[in-house]
């Protein structure tokens, strides 16, 4: 049998003895609000992108990257037109 754990006889510290709280203390803490954790950042999106495989021929991959900042927006936006224009076609 194992014996008892003598009782801790560490000493009281005074709470006004407390150090000053750092940005770098405030950094590592979590935000929570009635136990919920609130997430720092952007929120997450109703409705997220999906990602999808397009096979493509490498010489209108080229023109698309040659758009440049945002092609893949602009891609989408092409798409969409064309997608209307064949619905309202019918």
């Amino acid at each position: 049998m194992q014996k008892k754990k003598a009782a801790s006889t560490s000493a009281w510290i005074d709470p006004d003895d407390a150090p000053e709280v750092t940005a770098e203390m405030l950094a590592r803490g979590t935000l929570s609000v009635g136990g919920t954790v609130i997430r720092r950042g952007r929120p997450a999106l109703a409705e997220p992108k999906i990602n999808v495989t397009l096979r493509m021929e490498p010489a209108l991959h080229e023109e698309l990257r040659g758009l440049g900042r945002g092609w893949q927006a602009q891609a989408t936006a092409a798409l969409r037109e064309l997608v209307r224009a064949k619905v309202q076609g019918k």
